[in-house]
């Protein structure tokens, strides 16, 4: 350890630019920032840095989840820099959503140097293991000494980005240890790093990284892929399941893909294609559906094809237990067991992309006769049933937000949905043919925190503005995060059923002299003073008209503002149950065909 502070402090300052610097190098250019201390050579590096973009949040929590939406956006990591302590305890639920999503980030966490643990020194806990098995690969970067040679810095930050990045993508955390002094006490003249190192001298020289990890080939050549082709060139009567999925360019194979099969497809709201694809073989209100015991019946594929995350639909998933598919075979980028429901035959660890353009590319579309064709008259008749049973009541319900929305969300916006209804009900009831859209949702651990700062990062990440549906109790649970609507642009739209909506749909809700206290949890709340306090536009709707007018100006400006739209828990809870016996009804005289084999 050097004697002279001054010697500390220039190593420290000298550290933190190596660190930054071979991040940018190694493209993590999007920083999240929380104010603080010991965190300063970090901070200080990042804005010295002339190409890196950063936001500052004081909340840490939400400074995380801000990453979290940019990256989801971006598809690549961005970084979070805290101070020590309690700090980087807040990272903790977005470092689980992003562990749980294959989201990647970088967690930089600054402390206290290892003689100040276990003594009671201020604002310094245990943080090596903080994250538990949350994150893919964490690491200690020690104090700053002249022991400690710069090559091995600039390969754990190559290492991090690698661990990050490539399959299974997530988070990883580099706890960064400092002393103080923390920085030279005169700021010095130039923010370039000025020192001497002879192994460094073409990376100092130069732009590239210190080290390059390759990202491994994964050939589709394989003999699994080959008895998928094999088993899906000899049936018709295959489904389709889309997920979310992690990287740009899986949307546009797996549609592709769909189109090849010619199979019904049940693509999940966070797929990105339950949204604008309005034709065959793009099966809309598929849950809906198989609430009618004979297309439960008829819905019997030999062949399930799930390519992406899990679907947001209960009944979907609780349907293969009645009716179990000869072969269900799962396609996702990493290996883990996603299919609680213990239905997955087969399962393959592929890059989403290059496997369907593959599968496209080899299958020849077997005649649907029979199969494709009825659920193309029965999503006709469920979206006819839905706009007739909403056009019956002037009252502006929640599952008519997620219609409009879908309906009036401008081309080239982007949609991000809370947990617990909102997410439920844009997969229900989004209209098929309105704009295509990116659509982002917490859905790793669905959780209802951090939404606003998500939404924010998405926003910040897709360079758009952003359609952002949360419902009342998401909102307060991040309510200092609309500081961040200033910079990003989020239509928030707070559905305020003032408590938790969702609990009215489970079991709980028939103990009644504990759930409203103990569950559904009124707060009597607005968000009027909330919006005010931030300086954001606010407007509370009423109809459905004054609902179409106002999101129409809102995304004119093109600027963040606030929607609020108040319901009643109990209207709610008899307008899903009313559409879904609609959707029942209309459809029940469309007999399925018997394609029995």
């Amino acid at each position: 350890m050097p004697d002279n502070p001054a010697d500390i402090a220039n190593l420290n300052r000298r550290n933190g630019a190596l660190i930054v610097e071979e991040l940018v190098r190694q493209g993590v250019d999007f920083f999240c920032l929380s104010p603080g201390s010991r965190s300063t050579p970090l901070a200080l590096a990042v804005a010295e840095h002339p190409h890196v973009r950063n936001v500052v949040h004081a909340d840490e929590r939400g400074a995380a989840y801000c990453a979290l939406g940019w990256a989801r956006a971006e598809g690549r990591p961005a970084a979070l820099i805290c101070t020590s302590g309690t700090a980087a305890a807040n990272y903790l639920p977005a470092v689980v959503e992003a562990s749980m999503s294959g989201i990647p980030l970088i967690v930089l966490t600054a402390d206290r140097p290892p003689e100040l643990m276990d003594t009671g020194s201020n604002q310094t806990i245990r943080q090596a293991g903080l994250y538990g098995p949350y994150v893919r690969w964490e690491f200690p970067l020690p104090c700053s000494d002249a022991g400690v040679p710069p090559e091995a810095i600039l390969t754990s930050i190559a290492q991090a980005v690698c661990r990050a990045t490539h399959a299974p993508a997530g988070p990883v955390h580099l706890n960064c240890a400092f002393r103080e002094p923390l920085m030279p006490a005169v700021p010095p003249d130039s923010s370039a790093l000025d020192f001497t190192c002879p192994a460094l001298r073409g990376w100092m020289q130069g732009r590239v990284p210190y080290t390059t990890y390759a990202a491994p080939e994964r050939s589709p050549d394989t003999r699994t892929h080959q008895a998928i082709l094999h088993r899906v060139t000899q049936t018709a009567r295959g489904l389709l399941i889309l997920g979310r999925f992690q990287r740009a360019g899986d949307a546009d194979a797996a549609l592709a893909l769909a189109h090849a099969l010619n199979w019904p497809v049940f693509a999940d709201i966070t797929s990105g294609l339950r949204l604008g694809t309005p034709d065959p073989p793009f099966v809309p209100y598929g849950d809906l559906l198989l609430s009618l015991p004979e297309i439960q019946a008829f819905c019997r594929p030999e062949i399930v094809l799930h390519i992406g995350g899990q679907p947001t639909s209960k009944r979907l998933a609780q349907h293969w237990e009645t009716y179990p598919p000869g072969l269900y075979w799962m396609v996702a980028e990493h290996p883990f067991r996603h299919d609680p429901h213990g239905r997955v035959t087969q399962r393959l660890e592929a890059d989403v992309a290059p496997f369907c353009e593959w599968l496209a590319a080899c299958v020849e579309p077997v005649p649907s006769g029979g199969w494709l064709d009825p659920w193309a008259q029965w999503a006709g008749a469920a979206n006819t049933a839905i706009d007739a049973c909403l056009a019956a009541s002037d009252a502006l319900s929640e599952p008519e937000i997620a219609r409009l929305v879908s309906r009036h969300i401008a081309s080239g916006g982007a949609l991000f949905l809370g947990n617990s209804m909102p997410v439920r009900d844009m997969d229900l009831f989004a209209v098929p043919d309105g704009p295509r859209v990116p659509v982002m949702s917490n859905r790793g651990a669905s959780g209802i925190d951090g939404c606003i700062a998500a939404a924010a990062g998405f926003s910040l990440g897709t360079d758009t503005l952003v359609t952002a549906i949360l419902g009342d109790l998401a909102v307060l649970h991040d309510l200092n995060s609309l500081s961040l609507l200033k910079r990003a642009r989020v239509i928030l739209v707070a559905i305020n059923n003032d408590g938790g909506g969702i609990f009215s749909f489970l079991p709980v809700s028939a103990y009644t002299h504990h759930f409203e206290t103990f569950f559904a949890a009124p707060h009597g709340l607005r968000f009027d003073s909330a919006a005010a306090m931030f300086r954001l536009p606010y407007h509370e709707v009423r109809d459905r008209a004054e609902f179409i007018e106002t999101y129409r100006k809102f995304q004119a400006q093109g600027a963040s503002a606030i929607i609020e739209v108040r319901s009643s828990r109990a209207e709610n809870l008899l307008r899903h149950q009313a559409l879904r016996a609609a959707v029942v009804s209309a459809v029940a005289g469309i007999t399925p065909p018997d394609i029995r084999a």
